[in-house]
């Protein structure tokens, strides 16, 4: 049983790396839907979360991000990022950019150009 090693460690590994890909990915959707409409802090239904991001638990993510305070529920089953929200998505979107990861499978829609500022109603 040492430390990181074994089949314990690896799967706390594994069960971590998923927590994360599935946080990045829920970011990123909030995020790129909300370009999509002009303003980084647009709100939208779980509903559509899902159906961007199949087969991941998006209300328990959603409640992560929340906890973390890149999230909010904005009324119902509303959702959309916080300013800080908008920064971290910005980064890692960066992050991908800069290690030439940009050609990833993208959302089933187009980006804005250039990031709206985000508006003056986040949390």
């Amino acid at each position: 049983f040492a430390p990181n090693r074994g089949l314990v460690g690896a799967w706390l590994r594994q069960r971590r790396n998923r927590r994360q890909l599935r946080r990045s990915a829920v970011l990123e959707a909030l995020y790129r839907l909300a370009l999509s409409h002009g303003d980084p802090g647009y709100a939208h239904p779980l509903g559509a979360l899902r159906t961007v991001i199949p087969g991941v638990d998006v209300r328990h993510t959603l409640a992560a991000l929340e906890d973390e305070g890149l999230a909010h529920n904005a009324g119902g089953d509303r959702w959309a990022l916080t300013a800080a929200g908008v920064e971290q998505a910005r980064r890692e979107l960066g992050r991908f950019q800069r290690h030439g990861l940009d050609d990833l499978p993208a959302l089933p829609f187009p980006i804005a150009a250039s990031a709206a500022a985000p508006s003056e109603g986040m949390k």
